[in-house]
């Protein structure tokens, strides 16, 4: 099984620390002299605190994206195009995690272009593409079904 790195959130928890630290020394400096030795060591440690939190979450966050797109393939997605005696076709291949191989292809069907994904037609883009026009057919398909599938896998992880 793949494991999730957790380098992000970490880095993001020490970076967040230091500057949770800066703030709070920033905040003890706004602080009149009367109050700064009662005030020190509960702004230092509510600016450290607030900034640990948001910096792990970022973290996370990134780390979670980085896991995603790792597992899903979409880092690695390679394009060909192919014409063959006035026929062309466009296909994007990816590899998912584990070794499931992902195609999009556009070309045309019946006519009509359209773009097949693993064997299913998703898309119908009707009479009018061309091998030039197409290639932006089939990037926006693309990242169209890139999109959906970081929001399956949200809905699956979450």
């Amino acid at each position: 099984m793949m494991k999730k790195q957790s380098t992000a959130s970490t880095s993001g928890f020490l970076m967040g620390l230091m500057l949770g630290f800066l703030i709070g020394l920033a905040m003890f400096k706004e602080t009149p002299r009367s109050e700064r030795s009662e005030a020190f060591p509960y702004l230092v440690s509510a600016g450290a605190l607030f900034c640990c939190y948001a910096g792990f979450k970022i973290g996370a966050y990134h780390d979670f994206q980085s896991y995603r797109d790792e597992f899903l393939g979409i880092k690695n997605i390679s394009t060909r195009y192919r014409t063959q005696d006035g026929f062309w076709q466009i296909e994007s291949l990816w590899q998912q995690y584990p070794a499931k191989e992902q195609i999009l292809i556009t070309t045309i069907l019946d006519n009509e272009t359209v773009s097949i994904f693993n064997n299913l037609v998703i898309a119908n883009h009707g009479f009018a593409a061309n091998g030039k026009s197409a290639q932006k057919l089939h990037d926006e398909t693309l990242n169209d079904l890139v999109q959906q599938l970081k929001d399956n896998f949200k809905q699956s992880a979450g």
